[in-house]
C-alpha cells in the first residue's frame, strides 16, 4: 500500500544471486583501486593515514571524527605484514604497512557502498519484466559509483573537482567510508519515519547515525535539519510522520556526537561562523571564476537528477528517500553559502555535505526513472522507443559518466593536477 508522491516501495522479493553481488563489488573497488593509491596516497588517505599512525601510537584521539583511523589500526594488526616482509622488505616497512591498510579499508567501504546500490537498484524489480532489466541494475550500479559533475565546460583549464559537487570522491577516505552508512541512514528512515517500527530497528538505525557522525559528521549537518522540515510539513498535511524515530533514531545520537566532537575541536584550529558566500568566493577564485559562476557548476553537478525531474517528474514515484535527498542537497547548499570555517586554509569542509547528499538523489532518480522508461518501452507508445524526453534524461545521465571515467583516468595518471 503506498500513498502517492510519498511512497517507499514494498519489497518484490526480487535479490541478486551472491556471486553476482562479489563480481560488482569486486568491480567497483578493482575500478576505484588505482585511482586510490594514485592520488589518495598523496594527498587525503595519507593524510589521515598520519592521524592513524599517531592514534596507533599514541593512544590518544585528537580529531573529531576518526572511525577511518580506528578502522585502519584494527585491520592493520589483523593483516600479517610480518610474513609478508619475507616476500618483500618493502612490504613490511612501516609506511608501506599503514599505505597498504589505508587502501584496503576504502576499497571495501566502496565494495559495500556499490553491493548496497545495487540492491536498492533490485528494488526496481516489481513490474512486468522488459528485456532490459536484467542488465539495468548492474549499469546502474556502476554508473552511479562513477559519476562525476558534467564537466566538459571546464576541461580547458583543468577543472574537475574545485567548484562542483562531485558525488565520487578517489582521494578523500572519509567520505567513501560514510556513503554506504549515507544510504543505509536515507532509505532506512524514509521506511521507518512512515510505520510503527520495534526498538530493534530504532536503535540500528541510531547505531548507523552514530558510526556516520564520527565516520564523516558533513551529511547528518544537513540531513538533521531536513528530515525535521519534512517531519513538520508530512504532519501538518496529517500524514503519519515517526517522531520516535526521528528523536531516537537521529537526532539523539547526532547530539551525543556533536557533544563529544565539540570538545575535541575545542582544542583544534578553525572555527565556524556564519559569513554568506565567503567559503564560495575563495573556491571558484581557486580558477580565476566569478561566484556567480556556481550557479552553472551546480547545474552540472547535478544534471541527471535535474533533468530526470523535468521530463519524467510526473510519471516517476516520488519516494521519501527521493525527498529527502533533494531537501538534504538542499539544505547542504545553504549551509555552504551561509557558513564558513575560518583560521584554516581548507574552505571546501562544507561541500562535503551536499555532495553526499547528491549521492542519494543520484541513486534514488536511478530507482524512479528506470521504471518509467521501461514501461515506456514496454508500452511502445513513444516515440524512439522512450520518447524524446526518455533520451534526454538517458543522454544527460551518459554527460556525467563519460566526465566520470575522465576524473578517473586523470586522477590515475595526473592525481591532483585537474582539479
Amino acid at each position: 500500500m503506498t500513498v502517492r508522491g510519498f511512497a517507499e516501495p514494498v519489497a518484490p522479493g526480487q535479490r541478486p544471486a551472491g556471486a553476482l553481488r562479489v563480481a560488482v563489488a569486486a568491480a567497483v573497488g578493482a575500478w576505484y583501486l588505482p585511482a586510490v593509491i594514485s592520488v589518495g596516497l598523496r594527498t587525503d588517505v595519507g593524510a589521515h593515514l598520519k592521524f592513524a599512525e599517531d592514534i596507533g601510537y599514541s593512544g590518544t584521539v585528537r580529531i573529531p571524527y576518526a572511525l577511518f583511523e580506528q578502522l585502519v589500526i584494527i585491520v592493520r594488526t589483523l593483516i600479517p605484514f610480518g610474513a609478508l616482509e619475507r616476500i618483500s622488505p618493502v612490504l613490511g616497512s612501516r609506511s608501506a604497512t599503514w599505505a597498504a591498510t589505508g587502501v584496503i579499508v576504502v576499497i571495501i567501504a566502496v565494495m559495500v557502498c556499490s553491493d548496497l546500490v545495487l540492491m536498492r537498484m533490485y528494488s526496481t524489480m516489481d513490474g512486468p519484466p522488459s528485456r532490459f532489466d536484467p542488465l539495468f541494475p548492474v549499469i546502474a550500479t556502476v554508473a552511479a559509483m562513477i559519476v562525476s559533475p558534467a564537466t566538459f565546460m571546464t576541461w580547458a583549464s583543468h577543472n574537475l573537482v574545485l567548484g562542483y559537487i562531485s558525488i565520487t570522491s578517489y582521494e578523500n577516505p572519509t567520505t567513501n567510508l560514510v556513503r554506504p552508512l549515507v544510504l543505509l541512514i536515507t532509505i532506512e528512515f524514509a521506511r521507518r519515519s512512515s510505520q510503527s517500527t520495534s526498538r530493534r530497528s530504532t536503535s540500528l538505525l541510531a547505531l548507523a547515525t552514530l558510526l556516520s557522525a564520527f565516520a564523516k559528521p558533513s551529511f547528518l549537518l544537513p540531513f538533521i535539519p531536513a528530515t525535521l522540515l519534512y517531519g513538520v510539513v508530512t504532519s501538518f498535511r496529517r500524514k503519519r510522520f515517526n517522531w520516535q524515530v526521528w528523536c531516537l533514531g537521529l537526532f539523539l545520537p547526532a547530539l551525543v556526537a556533536a557533544v563529544w566532537q565539540t570538545a575535541v575541536a575545542a582544542s583544534l584550529s578553525g572555527r565556524l561562523t556564519v559569513a554568506p558566500l565567503r567559503s564560495l568566493r575563495i573556491l571558484m577564485a581557486l580558477h580565476h571564476r566569478p561566484a556567480i559562476f556556481f550557479v552553472a557548476t551546480v547545474v552540472a553537478s547535478t544534471l541527471f537528477p535535474l533533468v530526470a525531474a523535468v521530463f519524467l517528474g510526473r510519471e516517476m514515484r516520488w519516494r521519501r528517500s527521493l525527498v529527502l535527498g533533494w531537501l538534504t542537497y538542499g539544505f547542504g547548499l545553504v549551509l555552504f553559502l551561509m557558513l564558513s570555517i575560518v583560521d584554516r586554509p581548507d574552505n571546501g569542509d562544507l561541500i562535503w555535505g551536499p555532495q553526499l547528499a547528491l549521492l542519494v538523489v543520484v541513486v534514488e532518480s536511478l530507482v524512479a526513472a528506470y521504471p518509467v522508461l521501461s514501461k515506456r518501452i514496454r508500452t511502445g507508445t513513444y516515440r524512439f522507443g522512450i520518447g524524446v524526453g526518455g533520451w534526454v534524461v538517458v543522454l544527460s545521465l551518459l554527460a556525467q559518466v563519460v566526465s566520470g571515467l575522465f576524473l578517473h583516468h586523470q586522477e590515475t595518471f595526473h592525481p591532483a593536477a585537474w582539479w
